[in-house]
């Protein structure tokens, strides 16, 4: 049997006559949303550890201003922590950029393959809602994470061209 089923299945692939299952595009646009929902929480996460570097660095500026904190700024461990924090937040902005770029790149060439949208569907609530719900109605199947884990970033709809990231991005990738 599973012989057959590899022969038929190379059959299809030297034919050109594959098509994906029905049900895989909700699926993959599901993960996507997953993903892009990830995402937001890194990039929220190193945008505060930026903030809080810029903060510091103020207070280090003002701390500088008066007589006695310029001798102490200068001989004092803040400066190395001011730098420190804002190389940790830099060094977390660019991997959170390069990794939008990577899945980016990856759910275009997904979305080529398969010869379907995945990046613009129709929001994480409704593809939930659809491909966890079982015949009589019901939910099948409980999600994976917590309410806890949800940014409040309105998961009803899809992320490009929503507001939600940079529409520049979402347009470079869907040209």
């Amino acid at each position: 049997m599973l012989r057959g089923e590899l022969r038929r299945a190379e059959g299809e692939l030297e034919d050109r006559c594959w098509a994906p299952p029905p049900g895989l595009q909700q699926w993959l646009q599901l993960t996507h949303e997953v993903e892009n929902r990830s995402y937001l929480r890194k990039k929220q996460q190193a945008d505060m550890q930026l903030q809080q570097a810029r903060d510091a660095c103020e207070k280090l500026r003002k701390k500088r201003s008066s007589l006695v904190g310029a001798f102490v700024s200068t001989h004092g461990k803040s400066i190395d922590d001011v730098d420190r924090s804002i190389v940790e937040a830099r060094t977390a902005l660019n991997e959170v950029t390069q990794e939008l770029q990577e899945r980016m790149h990856r759910w275009k060439q997904i979305e080529r393959l398969c010869g379907f949208n995945i990046i613009n569907n129709n929001g994480l609530q409704f593809l939930e809602s659809t491909l966890y719900r079982t015949a009589n109605g019901r939910q099948g199947r409980v999600r994976m994470s917590s309410s806890q884990d949800d940014l409040s970033v309105g998961d009803d709809t899809s992320l490009c061209g929503s507001g939600k990231i940079d529409d520049a991005v979402c347009n470079e990738h869907t040209d």
